[in-house]
């Protein structure tokens, strides 16, 4: 039986094919790059018997990375996403008329994709700078009192050596 291939036609690879198979690459890579240096922590954690330390440690820096990452997004693409709905329709026949009726939807179409890989690549990493936090922010949910209370603000001076880097880090944060 001979099978006729078209040779005008070449042969394409589907897209969600190959964003599969870079999102395996990627999360492999992930994997070896912190799995390995975890699980060679873990493994000591357990026999010097602090494994509760380690595990706190796991956490604290998962909620902060998640925590700040899904409020980092949730800023981000919001206000672009609003920012856009507002623009002007003058703004949106502008780009009509610059690049013409299909090139200015297939702009908007493309922008919209751009930012929110954009936002995705910041909030990502506004979550990575936060799990750095994970000492100040255990320091704020484990506060121990002094019992030596400030003489201007009548605060327990624990307050400033626990919970101010924490909430320092927090206003520098949402400040920038």
């Amino acid at each position: 039986e001979i099978i006729d291939l078209n040779p005008q036609e070449p042969y394409r690879i589907p897209k969600g094919r190959v964003l599969f198979v870079l999102g395996f690459l990627f999360a492999c890579f992930l994997l070896f790059h912190n799995g390995v240096p975890l699980y060679i922590d873990s493994l000591w954690f357990r026999e010097v018997g602090y494994s509760k330390v380690f595990m706190g440690q796991i956490v604290a820096k998962t909620v902060l990375f998640f925590g700040m990452g899904i409020t980092c997004f949730a800023l981000l693409y919001g206000n672009i996403t609003l920012a856009r709905k507002m623009a002007s329709d003058k703004i949106n026949r502008e780009w009509l008329e610059r690049f013409g009726a299909s090139w200015g939807e297939g702009f908007q179409k493309a922008l919209g994709r751009i930012l929110l890989v954009v936002c995705l690549f910041v909030s990502l990493w506004a979550g990575r700078i936060a799990s750095n936090e994970w000492v100040n922010f255990l320091a704020y949910q484990n506060v121990t009192p002094f019992n030596v209370t400030d003489p201007v603000f009548h605060k327990d001076v624990s307050f400033y050596v626990f919970r101010v880097p924490f909430l320092e880090f927090i206003n520098n944060t949402l400040l920038a």
